[in-house]
């Protein structure tokens, strides 16, 4: 298993599509011998955000790579360049609370229900009753 190391790059141009953005990189990449680590064309994963701002994730072989790669895109261009963090989305583990010495276990439980009410005068047959 291959690991990766992804670039967010912010910023970019509207109405870029992923070739626009991977001629750029290929070319930055190349001219600057910092292209080894890049993963190449198809690597590149474009998003939206509602308000319509641009942005993308690009692929690295290597961290140093995408280390060299934000520092080329945050000097040469317009574009904002950082390393791309998880944010704790997956493999997020419990954190244990810390106890206060109180038991609340009990403290969700409903209480008993007591028994049902009679609401009419039960009857022993399905005869009707007579009347004197």
């Amino acid at each position: 298993m291959m690991a990766w190391t992804q670039v967010h790059i912010s910023n970019l141009p509207s109405g870029w599509q992923q070739e626009d953005v991977e001629t750029v990189l290929a070319s930055m990449m190349a001219d600057h011998h910092a292209g080894s680590g890049w993963a190449g064309e198809g690597s590149t994963i474009m998003k939206e955000t509602r308000s319509g701002d641009i942005f993308c994730f690009a692929s690295f072989y290597s961290n140093e790579g995408a280390a060299a790669a934000v520092e080329l895109l945050n000097e040469k261009g317009d574009w904002k360049a950082a390393l791309s963090t998880n944010n704790g989305k997956k493999n997020k583990k419990k954190v244990a609370k810390p106890s206060t010495g109180e038991d609340h276990r009990d403290l969700r439980l409903r209480r008993q229900r007591g028994k049902p009410a009679p609401k009419h005068p039960v009857q022993n047959s399905s005869a009707p009753t007579k009347k004197k």
